[in-house]
């Protein structure tokens, strides 16, 4: 059976639109990536923030007692370099860890703010009554949801998984000087389902402790 040539052309030229808006796709997901870098690097510069891996910050022992930080440390953020996350543990708080097995249920006071926009999203700070979220750790992975808050209310019960690396290293106690206290930069795929879903980045300080003493 012959086609014609016009019919072959037409067909050619369709398959090709749908091949151009599948590259045209990546580039756009590729530039918002490659922005979101530039921001993050530029969040970094504007406020001073320097930055150490994982082994310098156990080296230097702030595990312990990062609250005696010299002046000069204050800054410093922990690269996690396969993840693209900063975390600085100011507070690492005067409580348990979460153990092998273990299901808690944590509140959290804290702040969300959009690198890229520059504008603070959310918070609760200020609320007579802080977000809630369950924590487990199951076969050294940990998992959360979201149970009551603000957050739980934008986002529904999903949990950044950014937030989670901050049991790994803090001990959160009761809402006081005792809280665990954290700032993160996250990038999109670490953050916020509205973060994951228009690639920007985010910056949060995160004020951890247990649920029975709120």
């Amino acid at each position: 059976m012959n086609f014609p040539l016009k019919n072959i052309l037409s067909a050619f030229l369709l398959a090709f639109c749908f091949f151009a808006a599948g590259c045209s796709k990546d580039e756009t997901y590729a530039k918002k990536k490659k922005r979101e870098m530039e921001n993050i690097d530029n969040f970094i510069r504007e406020n001073g923030i320097t930055t150490i891996s994982i082994a310098d910050y156990l080296e230097k022992g702030y595990t312990l007692n990062p609250e005696n930080y010299p002046d000069s440390m204050k800054n410093e953020y922990i690269c996690f370099t396969d993840k693209n996350v900063y975390m600085q543990i100011i507070n690492v708080g005067q409580g348990d860890t979460l153990r092998e097995g273990e299901r808690k249920n944590y509140t959290v006071r804290f702040v969300e703010y959009n690198i890229q926009s520059k504008d603070t999203i959310l918070y609760n700070i200020y609320e007579s009554v802080p977000d809630c979220i369950t924590i487990s750790l199951s076969e050294g992975v940990y998992s959360a949801t979201f149970t009551s808050g603000v957050m739980y209310n934008a986002y529904g019960a999903s949990v950044p998984t950014g937030w989670l690396i901050p049991f790994e290293f803090t001990t959160p106690g009761f809402y006081n000087s005792r809280a665990a206290h954290v700032k993160l930069i996250l990038p999109h795929n670490e953050g916020s389902t509205t973060a994951a879903a228009n690639v920007y980045p985010a910056y949060y300080e995160l004020f951890i402790s247990p649920e029975k003493w709120q």
